[in-house]
């Protein structure tokens, strides 16, 4: 954790004003059921699944990525133990750097970046691809914004690696970070966050096994706080018919 944090923190100094990683709502929304993220955390053999082997890796380094290559050119040559570390991975120099090779192999396979090996005895050079695995170049989602293209998107605050929660948390639980994120108004005072069993795996693709060991392990991590809110049948807090689990995002993971 100690080698994590010190990365991290190395990092953010070095990028300065760079406030985290930027990702479009649809890498994490859709409409049919099969989302990005649920590609990656998925296995090859079920990729509209919701927690393959190794996905949480997966997940890690593309969002370590869209934070750390979010200037142009949208590349980088640094080794597998610069992102091992960044992530947290045990044994950075040797069996996580094996597994982020391993992890930026499966992305590329994924549509997600390209890898060239060109330069013998070199790190291979990632480039980034957009985070909608559509095979385009990556842009900033910012800059498409401006130029009149509505591209929504949501930013992972670098708090996750300076804070160490991305080594700490499992699969499902960064899994539904980012839902959290991709739904979260920080415009609201006190917004009250709440997942429709009948239209989750619809909307982000991700089984309901997801969901709950990853929202358990958020708030177990005080990431979010819950609260059960009595409603009536129009939705209300007059007649206490029903209830429902609703839950906050602390302010430095927002």
């Amino acid at each position: 954790m100690e080698i994590q944090l010190a990365r991290a923190a190395e990092l953010s100094r070095r990028m300065g004003g760079r406030k985290g990683a930027p990702v479009r709502r649809s890498f994490v929304q859709s409409a049919n059921g099969s989302t990005p993220l649920s590609q990656i955390m998925s296995g090859r053999s079920a990729r509209k699944g919701g927690g393959g082997r190794g996905g949480k890796t997966r997940v890690a380094v593309l969002i370590s990525l869209l934070w750390v290559l979010a200037a142009a050119p949208h590349a980088s040559n640094r080794p597998a133990r610069f992102w091992a570390e960044l992530i947290g991975l045990d044994d950075p120099g040797t069996a996580g750097a094996r597994t982020v090779s391993s992890s930026l192999t499966e992305l590329e396979k994924r549509g997600f970046i390209t890898l060239d090996h060109s330069v013998a005895g070199s790190p291979p050079t990632v480039q980034l691809l957009s985070e909608n695995a559509n095979g385009e170049g990556y842009t900033l989602p910012g800059a498409a914004a401006k130029k009149g293209h509505v591209d929504p998107y949501f930013r992972v605050p670098e708090y996750l690696w300076t804070g160490g929660a991305i080594a700490s948390l499992s699969g499902p639980a960064l899994a539904m970070y980012l839902v959290v994120l991709s739904v979260h108004r920080n415009d609201i005072e006190d917004h009250r966050l709440w997942f429709a069993p009948a239209t989750f795996k619809d909307r982000f693709g991700l089984g309901d096994s997801t969901k709950k060991t990853g929202l358990r392990e958020l708030v177990d991590a005080g990431i979010l706080t819950d609260y059960i809110e009595p409603l009536d049948q129009a939705g209300e807090t007059g007649n206490r018919t029903y209830s429902r689990k609703t839950y906050r995002l602390d302010s430095k993971y927002a």
